[in-house]
């Protein structure tokens, strides 16, 4: 019964993993001994003949990005905390990515080992959104600056309403001499 409750948890875990899109890894401090799962090895374009290696998992790692994230996990290793990554890679098939790391390190167990475990993922479509949206907010200030416009925003249940910088001075007012409210400019 035991061992039937521990293949569905692992399968429950597997599923999760799969669903959320990331990989896990895990690495014994003292040996160096390293564990990657299959959506680690997916999301670095890892073939399934690769032996893991602390080495292997850190040479995939841009050579600009490497020493952050070292610091990161050796800072981390020293602490006995928590770690947060983020850095570049070249997938063998995919191209360029940017992978996000969390995890932290595990006290020391019954032999004296430590460890540090964590899960990465792929968050390359999530950093393009983000441009994009930067992109687009700076090209509406241009061209609300080119045509010296102004946006106002009221919201009809609290009667309050937002004034941009330009809309102060297109009605030759200073911010605190509004009110905030479609009655106070009236």
């Amino acid at each position: 019964e035991e061992q039937a409750q521990l293949r569905r948890s692992e399968e429950r875990l597997r599923l999760a993993h799969e669903a959320a899109g990331v990989g896990a890894w895990e690495c014994d401090l003292e040996t160096r001994a390293v564990y990657w799962s299959p959506g680690y090895r997916e999301l670095y374009g890892f073939a399934p003949d690769v032996q893991p290696s602390f080495e292997a998992g850190v040479d995939c790692v841009l050579p600009e990005d490497r020493e952050a994230v070292l610091a990161e996990l050796r800072r981390a290793a020293e602490e006995g905390d928590q770690f947060f990554t983020e850095h570049r890679i070249v997938h063998p098939k995919k191209g360029a990515r940017i992978i996000r790391g969390r995890g932290r390190t595990i006290a020391a167990d019954a032999a004296g080992h430590r460890r540090m475990a964590g899960i990465v993922m792929d968050v390359t479509d999530l950093h393009a959104e983000e441009v994009a949206e930067v992109v687009k907010a700076h090209q509406l200030e241009l061209a609300m600056d080119a045509g010296q416009l102004g946006i106002w925003d009221w919201d009809i249940g609290s009667d309050h309403v937002d004034w941009t910088p330009r809309v102060y001075t297109l009605h030759g007012v200073q911010p605190g001499q509004f009110g905030g409210r479609v009655t106070d400019f009236a």
